[in-house]
């Protein structure tokens, strides 16, 4: 995971292999607010500090095939949820 001075969260996913921003903790992204972001930065750190697995989902979008052409970088649209796995 990094944050950028902005404020973006991005993660480096398996299911992606690249970097993805997921929200903003400055401001709202897509509809992500600032506390949802930070909730979900948390659950994030927490699940490597614990070597546990973090499921992101993403809502339907005609444009996305399948969780590799997700766009990358800031173009990624941003995530339905954020789950910390067991």
């Amino acid at each position: 995971m990094l944050t950028y001075s902005s404020g973006e969260v991005m993660i480096m996913s398996d299911y992606r292999g690249d970097w993805t921003s997921i929200c903003n903790i400055e401001t709202v992204r897509a509809g992500v607010s600032v506390s949802t972001c930070k909730n979900w930065a948390a659950q994030v750190v927490l699940a490597m500090g614990l070597d546990k697995t973090v499921t992101v989902f993403y809502p339907s979008d005609p444009a996305v095939k399948d969780c590799r052409s997700i766009p990358s970088y800031h173009a990624a649209p941003s995530p339905g949820y954020v789950a910390l796995i067991k």
